[in-house]
């Protein structure tokens, strides 16, 4: 594994989607500006395997449909939000205090119907083999928002993290949850997508009066038996 430390990044696009990075390991590095895996009208994707980011910072960098493996990612912030477009992610572990992070199926705005359709059947066939996709038991993330990964491929810290199945929305679940919790955005997402569940994971590395916010709103979700873990 090739190590590198205290560097900066600038300024590397992946423009065609024909990358693998593997066996890398960044600890006190910048990246800064890059592009990996832009969509593609075939569907391609450039892979990133086996490796470790760790105390380190992105900034303006766009993550298209790539396929991630085996990635561990420890203590790193970013600029603003770190956006995933259509990318998938096989045994990847969040570790620590992260930066917030949404993860789309879209693969782009412009993309055109055709190639999303694409990516969105190679991600379902993708899932359909992964043991699991993300590890976010151990992180303290400042948001998180995903959408087209199954809920069983998570890990996830029962205390602080958790999933709600649609099949436990029933007809009148909007009368049973206050309007004041704080997840209601998150399940009415999800009900706007073909996805069966989210996962809802407290923003832990925002101020104490934030995240105390959404745990308890997770515990009163947990408490009216909306909320459960990825084996339930």
């Amino acid at each position: 594994m090739s190590s590198y430390q205290n560097q900066t990044f600038s300024m590397i696009k992946d423009l065609r989607a024909d990358r693998v990075v593997a066996d890398i390991q960044l600890d006190g590095c910048v990246i800064d500006n890059c592009t990996l895996s832009y969509y593609q009208a075939n569907g391609s994707r450039s892979v990133v395997r086996n490796v470790k980011i760790s105390n380190s910072q992105f900034v303006g960098c766009q993550l298209g449909p790539a396929r991630v493996e085996d990635v561990e990612i420890t203590k790193c912030k970013a600029n603003d939000l770190v956006i995933a477009w259509g990318t998938v992610f096989s045994r990847v572990k969040l570790t620590g205090n992260i930066f917030p992070l949404k993860i789309n199926t879209l693969v782009e705005f412009s993309a055109s119907a055709q190639t999303q359709s694409l990516y969105g059947r190679s991600r379902e066939e993708f899932y359909r083999s992964v043991d699991w996709a993300l590890d976010l038991s151990e992180a303290r993330l400042m948001s998180f928002d995903s959408t087209g990964i199954p809920g069983r491929l998570f890990r996830l810290d029962p205390e602080t993290q958790g999933i709600v199945q649609r099949s436990k929305l029933d007809s009148g679940w909007e009368g049973r949850i206050p309007a004041s919790n704080p997840w209601l955005p998150w399940i009415y997402n999800m009900l706007s997508t073909t996805d069966e569940d989210v996962v809802l994971a407290a923003p832990l590395a925002k101020p104490k009066a934030q995240r105390d916010k959404y745990i308890a709103g997770l515990q009163e979700l947990k408490s009216l038996g909306f909320v459960g873990d990825t084996s339930s």
